[in-house]
This record gives structure tokens, sequence and C-alpha cells, in this order.
């Protein structure tokens, strides 16, 4: 979407709702009708304040359209529909780039599944000889969630219970020797890799 303001150019954003993951609001965002009261447009640009939205010439009343494509922003951002499995796909084919460059010790699988969106989580499709899993999905921001949408993020626990807790260390240690500023989680409803 856009946002027409009144001098210069049509900024982009995103229409969010207030309640937009069910893995951290459960059933109160399977409820929530979507209304002036609970719709907000995300702009395409870090402000943290009314003041800073202002500085960009975004003022009350200023006529918003939408786009549908995916693209990328001039601040940065990737947008799309179900950009969440798209990305991941994305970031199957780096990595698998660079096992082929450096095979790994041990058997390596990716497993692509729309499974997660009709409600089987991460339990199809996983080989047998499976001794650990990771689901690369989008990060679940809203609430008292420490998750990011600047950021990666590791979800370390959800109301199933912890997961690997040695794995998730391994991770931590993996994203610090790679200077990423990584958020850790937890998700007070469900994940995706609840099932698995």
């Amino acid at each position: 979407m856009q946002v027409h303001r009144q001098h210069g150019a049509a900024l982009g954003g995103t229409v969010v709702t207030t309640r937009q993951s069910l893995h951290v609001w459960g059933n109160k965002a399977r409820e929530l009708l979507r209304g002036a009261g609970t719709l907000k447009v995300r702009l395409d640009a870090l402000t943290y304040s009314a003041e800073q939205t202002r500085a960009l010439g975004v003022e009350v009343g200023d006529f918003v359209s939408f786009t549908s494509a995916a693209r990328l922003t001039p601040s940065g951002h990737i947008k799309g529909r179900h950009l969440d499995n798209k990305a991941a796909v994305a970031v199957f084919l780096g990595v698998t780039r660079e096992l082929l460059r450096r095979p790994p010790a041990v058997r390596v699988s990716f497993v692509i599944t729309v499974h997660e969106e009709v409600g089987h989580g991460a339990a199809s499709d996983i080989p047998a000889t499976t001794s650990e899993l990771i689901a690369v999905d989008m990060a679940a921001v809203g609430g008292d969630q420490t998750s990011s949408e600047h950021h990666v993020t590791l979800c370390v626990k959800d109301s199933s219970g912890p997961y690997d807790h040695a794995l998730g260390n391994r991770l931590r240690a993996a994203a610090s020797r790679a200077g990423l500023e990584l958020k850790i989680d937890i998700y007070p409803s469900s994940s995706d890799a609840s099932a698995a």
C-alpha cells in the first residue's frame, strides 16, 4: 500500500492488524474484527514516534492506496504476500549453496511445506532419521514479545513447552559469531514448530 503525502512522493507501507499473529494472541487474533480501531498502517520507514512520522510528511487524512506485488522498498524492507514461506525458500537456497562449497559432516534435509497454513504445523514429511529440526518462518511480533521486524528472532519456547536447549544455545553462538543481533522470544500460544 502507499500513503499519498501532501508534499513529495507516495510513501510505502503495509496494513496490519493490532493482533496479527495467532502465535502471540491465540484466539484473540482469530476472532478480531477488522475495522478502523484494529487496523494500522506500518510505514516503510524507521520511525518510533508521531513526531518522526510527521517529519516524513505523513499527516492525518492522507489517502492510502493498495498494491500487491512483492518488492524491495527504499528503506531495505522486502514486502509481499505469503512472504514467510518465500523467504524461507530463499534462505534454504543460500544455505544449499554454502553446503555445496563445504559439505557438512551430517545429512541435512530441507522440507518445504505449506502444512502449517492448514493446521498441521511442521509435523509432516520429516525424514525418520531426523535428530534436530530448525523451523524457518517469520517472527511473531506483538504484545510483550521481544521479536522485531528488523532482527533475526529465535523462538526458544511456546505453549507446548521449551525447545531443544542445546540446539538453541548453538544457534545463539552462531548468531554471535556472525555478528547478528539475535532476539530471543517465547510465544505464549503455539508456533509452527510445535507439532514437530
